[in-house]
């Protein structure tokens, strides 16, 4: 019975069959598709609100570490739900949470303000999502492979190390985030000023 269970929950998550980053992007599809939708439907709370009135609200940060913080929030929960066996429910929702929120600030912007907030959804959510989103889901491979090793070790007892290449991985991740976030604070406001 404990064997059947361990081989059915290992290969449902991330087994040879099912590769861990097609689950992952899976959650983020799943998160993405959700967010526009409820972006579009409930726009309404940005009635009050112009569109310089917004982006000044939403994407100028009053100091470089509430906007490294906010490039970092991802990342730092990845890494926190990689130190549990549980990271593999939790990461691939982290996934789908990261996708929604996104997606669904770019359909409420497009709900309530058009073809307008085109360029300033591209700067202020395209650019650092380019760079964002691959480091992230890196980031989540490596959480949840390493949560995936944990739960082999809780199920069998049995160790076996695999080369990890999260330390490797994290501090490059990390050196890209730096840059998004010094984008985020020097460049961005300059190019929404600009744009608005």
């Amino acid at each position: 019975m404990v064997k059947k269970l361990k081989s059915t929950v290992l290969n449902l998550f991330g087994g040879a069959s099912q590769p861990v980053l097609s689950f992952l992007f899976l959650a983020a599809i799943i998160g993405a598709v959700l967010g526009s939708i409820s972006g579009c439907l409930f726009n309404s709370g940005l009635s009050g609100f112009t569109l310089e009135g917004y982006s000044a609200q939403f994407f100028v940060w009053p100091s470089f570490w509430t906007a490294a913080l906010d490039s970092f929030k991802y990342l730092a929960l990845a890494v926190l739900f990689s130190t549990s066996f549980l990271g593999i429910v939790l990461v691939p929702a982290l996934a789908l949470v990261m996708a929604y929120s996104f997606s669904c600030a770019i359909a409420a912007l497009f709900a309530a303000y058009s073809f307008s907030a085109l360029l300033v959804c591209f700067f202020a959510l395209a650019v650092p999502a380019l760079f964002l989103f691959p480091c992230l889901f890196i980031a989540y491979r490596d959480s949840f492979c390493h949560a995936k090793q944990l739960l082999e070790f809780k199920l069998s007892r049995n160790f076996a190390p695999v080369a990890n290449r999260l330390i490797r991985d994290l501090i490059l991740i990390v050196i890209v985030l730096v840059a998004v976030s010094l984008y985020n604070y020097f460049l961005l406001p300059n190019m929404l000023s600009t744009l608005i």
